[in-house]
């Protein structure tokens, strides 16, 4: 992750790709103005066990998400359209790597 900047409204945003329902999840993270309004759905998974993981693409990285998360975001995903979500065990880490 890349940290915010701490002198503007920003806040990560997850671009879903488009794919079947079988494929592996694949998503890029980007920045996004809260003064430009834009338009996203918001996805909080607190829900599940949360060892029991596996591994989505997120910025062409492994990244550890929730079983549960992994098929919200196949149910939510699109086969053609790429969908802008923002999910807080993705969006929200603050730190450095």
């Amino acid at each position: 992750y890349r940290q915010l900047p701490a002198d503007r409204r920003v806040i990560r945003t997850l671009r879903l790709l488009p794919g079947c329902w079988m494929d592996q999840v694949i998503c890029e993270l980007q920045e996004a103005s809260l003064d430009d309004q834009p338009a996203f759905d918001a996805l909080s998974h607190v829900w599940g066990n949360a060892e029991d993981t596996a591994a989505i693409m997120v910025d062409e990285c492994y990244f550890q998400a929730t079983r549960n998360l992994i098929a919200a975001l196949g149910r939510l995903r699109s086969s053609v359209d790429t969908r802008i979500l923002w999910v807080d065990a993705i969006c929200i880490n603050q730190t450095n790597n």
